[in-house]
């Protein structure tokens, strides 16, 4: 319950300073800058484990059915 009461009153974290703010870092340009490197680190890494073979063939399906109807 006071999950739910939390989930609805407490506002999400957008931006990096809201994100800093929430682990209760300062915000400046120092801490800035490594939160962003370390976000665009981990999409680097999310982006090279892509199997683009088998993404590739995903689309493929799904133009099958699309083009089906």
């Amino acid at each position: 319950m006071i999950y739910l009461l939390f989930w609805v009153l407490v506002p999400i974290a957008k931006t990096t300073a809201d994100k800093l703010r929430m682990k209760g870092k300062p915000i400046n340009v120092s801490n800035i800058e490594k939160k962003i490197k370390e976000e665009f680190d981990e999409m680097s890494s999310k982006i090279k484990d892509i199997d683009y073979e088998e993404a590739g063939n995903s689309l493929k399906k799904s133009q099958e059915i699309f083009f089906i109807f």
